[in-house]
C-alpha cells in the first residue's frame, strides 16, 4: 500500500495471511494527509463489497488473545520522497525477479537473431543444432514473442 503527498510517501507492507488469519491494509485521507493502516486480522469498514452494486456491512473479524499468548506480526515500511515514481524501488525489493535458467541474466542482451540455435542457459554453450529439415516461420513484418526472442532455451543432453 503506497501513499504520498507533498512532504514525502510511504509504502506499508504485509502478507496476506500472518498468524492471526487473513491480514489486511487499509487506507484515508485525515485533512488532506495520506494515512495508512494495516490490520491484523482484516477490515473491511465501514461497508465490504463482494462484486454487486450493493455495499455490505462492515466485516471486522477480531482476534481473542489469551492470557500469555505471543504473536509475531511481520510488516515492513519504506519511506520515500514525493516522486511519483519513487514506488518501483519498493516493488523491486518485495517482488525480486529471480535469474531463471530461461531467463537472460540481468544487464544481458536478452534477444538473439531469428532463427539461431537455442543457447542452454545454465552453462552458457550452444546446443545442438535444429535438423537441417528446420525452417524459421515466414515474416509477417510483426514482431512477435517467439520471432523477437526465437525459440525457448533449451537444456542440454
Amino acid at each position: 500500500m503506497f501513499a504520498r503527498d507533498t512532504e514525502g510517501g510511504a509504502a506499508l507492507a504485509t502478507a496476506e495471511h500472518g498468524p492471526l488469519g487473513e491480514q489486511g491494509v487499509g487506507f484515508a485521507d485525515d485533512g488532506g494527509r495520506p494515512v495508512l493502516r494495516l490490520h491484523f486480522p482484516y477490515r473491511e469498514e465501514p461497508v465490504s463489497y463482494y462484486g454487486s452494486g450493493t455495499p455490505r456491512p462492515a466485516d471486522t473479524p477480531t482476534h481473542l488473545w489469551q492470557p500469555g499468548e505471543q504473536r509475531t506480526l511481520r510488516f515492513t515500511v519504506h519511506l520515500h520522497d514525493t516522486d511519483p515514481h519513487a514506488y518501483a524501488p519498493v516493488l523491486r525489493t518485495l517482488h525480486p525477479v529471480p535469474y531463471t535458467p530461461r531467463s537472460p541474466p540481468p544487464g544481458s542482451a536478452s534477444r538473439r537473431p531469428p532463427g539461431s540455435p537455442p543457447r542452454d542457459c545454465t552453462a552458457g554453450t550452444t546446443a545442438p543444432t535444429r535438423p537441417s529439415s528446420w525452417k524459421p516461420p515466414p515474416s509477417t513484418g510483426k514482431p512477435s514473442a517467439r520471432t523477437a526472442t526465437g525459440p525457448p532455451c533449451t537444456s542440454p543432453g
